[in-house]
């Protein structure tokens, strides 16, 4: 049933339109040069091909394979409300029903533009539209460049609203089109929370709180092929457009997953390795009828940095690397989805991690730490899905992964990850980033750890072998370039320390391994100046 009401939501929004001269109101469309197969539609729901009913995250291509059924954000705050703060969460997703409360387009009604940007179709240079609809409907890409502005995930690209001004020949503002770099297919969409005929209750639950005042973008972005080929970054711009300050706000990453059977699928939070601020669900193979098998992860690349007052800081968004942290992430049954904002809001900041609940029908909760914002102030809220070949848990190679060893082995997932958070971060956007090498484990009873974690100048490796051995080590980078190997000679069976300078190295995430007698373990570590 939840599935049907699903479908039918999507497809009567998708079937409400304005004339037969424009776009759609409400668009959903499919990838089309990605590895994996998603649908993005301009009012916040991701995945849910309604048309086949199906799971709309698929991988590989063509595969059938399925992950994710359905995603979105849930936006919580409280408001002041005759003179007390009262909760109030809006969401583009909700598991239970399929429906999104957002609306198209510009909250101001600014615009008229509720399209839905794919930049396979626009010329990088230019901005023009060059792909396969009718030309005269499509507008010019609408994320330009101000002069001196590098595009990145950092700096995604100034919002121009106005077709006119869209022009890299001549225009007095802007320098250039902003595509993201080093990725192959991008999508953009504009949309808001001030459509109150879009929410699924009624004027008593939204007098005095409803709309919130939220002008929202997103952007998503995926590759063909490369490190990332099988993952998905959903990236939301969220701005307080009400003229009253939002407290405690939260934003959350809302999943129904879907791999294979629907019933079987299991989820934990990644507790070995904290860092990587992720979740993963999984599916027993031999029970998937061949819809999907391994793993995906949900992984919070950012969420606000706050000020000393709780407030919204952008000019410590690069912290998040190093000091950003899950406050919250739930796997809940199908039959335990909150059903209003009271009930949403306590959920999404309960500051709980679960670990397996066994299989179920799941979905997925995860949330930043919470903060305040003025009116005018922009928040950024961006979470990655990516498939896995093997389940990055201990003891779960039953279910179609491999036995990751106590001693912190890299493995596939973190392969992934430490250079896809290295490139947020960084200044070059996706471009020239490999996987880091994932060199695992072949002894169970060597141990590796690193400290302190993240490290300044000087990083301490304690490590214990089970055989006197010679010993060496090698520390790699995210593009995957060994940037220290250092040999330490012969050592017995026994726990060691060995210090490494690492000042004139980069600050960034990377892979330390001790390498002994054929064996080797490796360990993630920070460098931080």
């Amino acid at each position: 049933m939840t599935r049907l009401l699903a479908t039918i939501c999507i497809m009567l929004a998708i079937a409400m339109s304005s004339t037969s001269a424009q776009f759609p109101v409400f668009e959903a469309r499919e990838s089309i040069a990605s590895s994996v197969e998603y649908y993005a539609t301009n009012f916040g729901t991701f995945g849910l091909n309604a048309a086949t009913n199906q799971s709309g995250f698929v991988y590989p291509r063509g595969s059938g394979r399925q992950y994710i059924f359905g995603a979105g954000l849930w936006f919580g705050c409280k408001k002041m409300v005759q003179g007390a703060l009262q909760p109030a969460v809006f969401v583009t997703y909700n598991p239970n029903s399929g429906a999104s409360w957002a609306y198209p387009g510009e909250s101001d009604s600014s615009s008229p533009t509720t399209q839905l940007f794919n930049s396979v179709e626009y010329d990088h240079q230019t901005g023009a539209y060059n792909g396969v609809r009718t030309p005269a409907m499509v507008e010019h890409w609408p994320l330009w460049l101000l002069p001196g502005m590098k595009p990145g995930p950092l700096s995604e690209g100034t919002y121009e609203p106005v077709e006119a001004d869209r022009s890299a020949n001549g225009n007095k503002y802007y320098s250039g089109p902003a595509f993201m770099p080093g990725v192959d297919e991008q999508f953009v969409a504009r949309f808001h929370d001030g459509n109150l005929s879009r929410y699924e209750m009624g004027p008593k639950e939204t007098a005095g709180i409803f709309p919130i005042g939220l002008q929202m973008q997103q952007n998503i972005y995926s590759w063909s092929t490369g490190p990332f080929q099988s993952t998905v970054v959903l990236q939301y711009r969220i701005e307080n457009v009400s003229g009253t300050t939002l407290y405690d706000c939260v934003a959350s990453g809302i999943e129904d997953i879907d791999i294979g059977n629907p019933a079987n699928d299991q989820c934990r939070f990644y507790s070995e390795h904290p860092e990587l601020r992720t979740g993963y669900c999984w599916s027993d193979p031999k029970d998937s009828m061949g819809r999907g098998s391994g793993a995906v992860a949900v992984t919070l690349i950012e969420a606000p940095m706050t000020d000393a007052k709780g407030f919204v800081d952008n000019s410590r968004r690069a912290e998040f690397m190093l000091k950003g942290r899950v406050s919250t992430y739930r796997s809940y049954g199908v039959t335990e989805d909150p059903v209003n904002s009271v009930e949403r809001y306590a959920f999404m900041t309960s500051g709980k991690l679960d670990g397996d609940k066994g299989p179920m029908d799941v979905r997925n909760c995860i949330s930043g730490q919470s903060f305040s914002m003025h009116p005018g102030d922009v928040a950024y809220f961006t979470v990655a899905y990516t498939v896995v070949g093997h389940v990055p848990e201990m003891g779960k190679a039953g279910h179609g992964g491999i036995t990751v060893p106590a001693s912190g082995g890299a493995t596939e997932l973190e392969g992934i990850l430490t250079p896809l958070m290295q490139a947020y971060f960084g200044t070059g956007g996706f471009e020239n980033v490999a996987a880091v090498p994932v060199t695992g484990t072949t002894r169970a009873n060597g141990t590796l750890t690193a400290l302190p974690n993240p490290a300044t100048s000087n990083l301490t490796l304690r490590f214990a072998i089970d055989e006197p051995s010679e010993v060496s080590i090698d520390l790699v980078n995210t593009l995957g370039a060994t940037v220290l190997t250092k040999s330490l000679g012969m050592m017995s069976a026994t726990e060691h320390e060995e210090r490494l300078d690492c000042s004139t190295l980069p600050a960034g995430l990377y892979l330390a391994t001790i390498r002994y007698a054929g064996g080797r373990v490796t360990t993630q570590c920070v460098i931080a100046h």
